[in-house]
Parts: C-alpha cells; structure tokens; sequence
C-alpha cells in the first residue's frame, strides 16, 4: 500500500470518528471507559499510559482519577522537543504542571519521566484498528518508536469507536500491533475468532 493510500486511510477514519454527534461520542465514550476500567479490574495495579483526546478520540484520560484511586501510578507520553522523532511517559498527577507540545496537545512538564519497560499498560491512541491487532496511527511513528523498548509483558490496548474498526489494514515494518481492542460495544483479543 502506498503512503497516500494510508495518508487517505487516516483522513477516513478520522472523519468518521469526527462525524460522531456530540451528546452520542459522550455516551460511546463512557461506554468504551467502563469496558477499559473491566479489562483493567483484571489486572494489579500498576503504570498505565494514558493519553489526552484530541480530534474526536474517546476520552480514556477521564479515568485518570478512578484509575489513581485504585493504586494505578498514571502516565502520559511527552513529545521529545529536541528530538522530532522521539517521545518518552512522565508521570500525571493531580497538579502536575503541563505545557502544550507542538501539536497544540497538553502534556507533563517533562520533569517526572518513567522508564517505557516500567510501564504495565499501554492505552495506545490509533485513528483505526483492524481485527488482527493491527493499529493506524497518525503517521510519526512516536509509539511504535517508544513501544519497542517495552517490557515483553506490557498490555498493549487500543480503545476506538466502533467506526475505527476495520477488516484489515496495512502493516509497516516497523508498526508495533495491540493486544486488545477495546470499543463501546465489545472486547477482543486479535486471536479470537472474529
């Protein structure tokens, strides 16, 4: 597949989750939320990634406070402003000073980073997903560069609209897939039957 032919697969599904009526993403949203904290309730506490929405994402990084009330330490990625390529996870509490990086997106100051091998739990933002575990990102590369120094054990999930899924996509050499998928209606694993 070529690149504008991914260029074309990214601006689809973005408008598609973008065309989501708002008062409808609210609730799809907190339906995907509360699917997220059961797939977390599994699992001991630890370092979960989050992300702030932008451009019609579900809004996983609501959950911060719950997720901080059941011992999970929470974490945000920060954009590299020296590096254009890199991104690192600093810690997110209530009060941490954020600063905006240069897609206009909120993040940490920078001044709590945690080590990527640490974290437990990636919620990993994708524009699409496929039933395979495939993920579409916006095109940078910052996850698949910052995931490839995970742990082996690290949960890679993905929490998208139902839009965002699709039957298949493409996969690059260096694209890092997810463990689960996690919508308002369902949650799967890319090795369960479809």
């Amino acid at each position: 597949m070529t690149s504008s032919e991914r260029s074309e697969l990214r601006r689809s599904h973005r408008r598609a989750r973008r065309e989501l009526p708002d008062d409808e993403r609210a609730v799809l949203d907190e339906a995907a939320r509360v699917r997220l904290l059961e797939l977390l309730g599994d699992r001991p506490p630890g370092v979960v990634a989050l992300s702030l929405p932008t451009d019609g994402e579900v809004d996983v990084a609501a959950l911060a406070p719950t997720l901080r009330s059941s011992g999970w330490t929470v974490v945000l990625p920060v954009v590299d402003p020296h590096d254009r390529g890199n991104m690192r996870f600093c810690r997110w509490d209530d009060g941490t000073p954020m600063r905006p990086n240069r897609f206009g997106i909120l993040e940490p100051d920078g001044s709590d980073p945690v080590e990527p091998d640490s974290i437990t739990v990636v919620v990993v933002p994708a524009v699409a997903v496929d039933r395979s575990g495939v993920r579409l990102g916006f095109g940078g590369g910052f996850y698949d560069r910052a995931l490839e120094r995970r742990d082996a054990g690290t949960l890679l999930v993905a929490v998208v609209h139902d839009v965002q899924v699709a039957d298949s996509l493409p996969v690059g050499p260096h694209d890092v897939g997810v463990d689960v998928v996690v919508t308002p209606s369902t949650t799967f694993r890319p090795d369960d039957d479809a």
